[in-house]
């Protein structure tokens, strides 16, 4: 399954939620591709993160994201830079993108620098919400009418087969290996399982997600101690990690694919078992619903 690119779907699953409706908007910058530039986008961008992170803190913003990518085409490539928030209306947005903009001047006149092109608007006119797992990747779309819904009575048991994970780009890299500074798309998409059984009107109490964690992967369940160790920067999935952690889902690591993974690396909730491929048997034979998380 291809990952999600930061706030847009590929596919959109009917869910009905009670919880506060918000819609996206975004202030987005079409810069210059210049390599000795990457760093200060990774920068500007983690500056943002701090400051952002803030404002949803005091309140202020009740969701956002920032993100930074390659845009490759016939005329060349750029750079997109993306500030993303998810408010209730444009008032809420404008008041918010002020407040980033006033608390960071010289990223503010880097990026007027750099790019090309500022647009500000409404990403879609569609209601979002995020009814358990309070991430960005894990929204999902109100639906209003809906002809058919699931049983809130029954018990939703699913175990995941997870080796999803961000992968450089082949002319980055020599090996099979991860995108150390990203967040695994497939966290997100756990997430938004949750989500959507909820927004779809199921008791969070009767839904219970088991993850079966194996090949690369588990690297995203590193302590960031051991991230920097291996990556020289913090692991940029604990937050979302905890989240999921504190909504109930298991993680079961496959002991056969830990590789250089010393057990004391891995965060506390980050169970070891002899293999995923034990883990899937059983608990499928336990009536669990099977899904599958991997990259294409």
């Amino acid at each position: 399954m291809k990952k999600f690119l930061f706030l847009f779907t590929t596919c959109l699953i009917f869910s009905v939620s009670a919880q506060a409706q918000y819609f996206p908007f975004a202030t987005e910058f079409k810069c210059s591709c210049v390599a000795e530039d990457s760093l200060a986008f990774l920068n500007a961008k983690e500056k943002l993160d701090n400051t952002l992170a803030a404002l949803q803190k005091s309140g202020a913003v009740y969701h956002y994201g920032v993100s930074t990518d390659i845009e490759k085409s016939d005329e060349g490539d750029s750079t997109r830079f993306s500030v993303v928030f998810l408010e209730l209306d444009e008032a809420a947005f404008q008041v918010n993108t002020q407040n980033w903009e006033e608390s960071n001047p010289e990223i503010l006149s880097f990026l007027t620098e750099k790019c090309a092109t500022r647009t500000d608007k409404k990403m879609w006119d569609q209601a979002v919400s995020m009814p358990v797992i309070k991430s960005v990747p894990a929204m999902v779309l109100t639906i209003k009418e809906v002809d058919y819904k699931p049983d809130p009575s029954l018990k939703y048991k699913i175990v995941v087969d997870f080796t999803a994970f961000n992968q450089l780009k082949p002319e980055e890299k020599e090996n099979y290996e991860i995108k150390p500074e990203e967040v695994n798309w497939g966290l997100g998409q756990l997430g938004r399982q949750h989500n959507l059984h909820v927004g779809a009107g199921i008791p969070k109490e009767n839904i219970t997600l088991v993850a079966a964690v194996h090949g690369i992967a588990s690297k995203s369940f590193m302590t960031s101690e051991a991230y920097n160790n291996m990556y020289q920067m913090d692991n940029p999935n604990l937050d979302l990690l905890t989240k999921l952690h504190e909504a109930g889902v298991e993680f079961l690591l496959c002991g056969q694919s830990l590789g250089e993974i010393d057990r004391k690396d891995l965060l506390p909730f980050a169970k070891v078992t002899f293999t995923a491929q034990t883990t899937l048997s059983e608990f499928q034979m336990k009536g669990y619903g099977l899904k599958i998380l991997e990259n294409d």
